[in-house]
């Protein structure tokens, strides 16, 4: 989202722009403004509609005052991206190894993997490794697919998370400390054809 310079002198530009649009709009709008263009699902139409003006008024505010935030066809792009991303999260098995994950990697590390339709449901990246998401039923499940490293759910809120090939017994559970195993270190990462959107 584009960024707005914000002044505590009373006779700056931006202080009085921000009086002006409460006096006009109701107390806290301009906030409430900035708020509202910094979602992309929420389109212009809708912004408009709650201040009672045209679109185009939304898209003259926009352009002033966030310059670089994205335009109308770009909020598009990025509502229907996070709409699908949102779809993924409702699938139990990869909402549980994003939780075990972002409590051990930053988010930006961790990336979906596109289809067709979305995101795979079963398949995520990790840096550049690919990894398998898997329900596991025993306590020393098994994997034949080709993956970088697997992540397997068990019962009890907990996981295994091994590298691909590597045996899981013996592993720690409720780690990903495999990602700085050697074997890890040593490791091609595979790369599956993805999908375009």
């Amino acid at each position: 989202m584009g960024t707005l310079t914000t002044s505590t002198n009373p006779n700056h530009p931006d202080a009085l722009r921000r009086v002006a649009f409460d006096d006009r709009y109701g107390a806290d709008s301009y906030n409430r403004l900035l708020k509202l263009l910094g979602q992309p699902c929420v389109s212009f139409a809708r912004i408009a509609d709650e201040f009672g003006v045209t679109r185009e008024r939304v898209r003259q505010w926009q352009r002033g005052w966030l310059p670089d935030a994205p335009t109308g066809l770009q909020r598009r792009r990025l509502c229907a991206a996070y709409q699908k991303k949102k779809r993924l999260m409702l699938d139990s098995l990869f909402r549980a190894f994003h939780r075990h994950a972002r409590a051990w990697l930053a988010a930006e590390r961790i990336r979906p993997v596109r289809s067709r339709r979305g995101y795979r449901a079963r398949e995520v990246r990790i840096d550049d490794f690919v990894v398998a998401l898997r329900d596991a039923t025993t306590t020393t499940p098994r994997y034949r697919g080709r993956a970088d490293f697997i992540y397997f759910r068990l019962p009890n809120d907990e996981f295994l998370f091994v590298a691909g090939g590597a045996r899981s017994a013996g592993h720690p559970r409720n780690t990903f400390a495999a990602l700085e195993s050697p074997v890890a270190l040593s490791l091609e990462p595979f790369a599956p054809k993805e999908q375009s959107l």
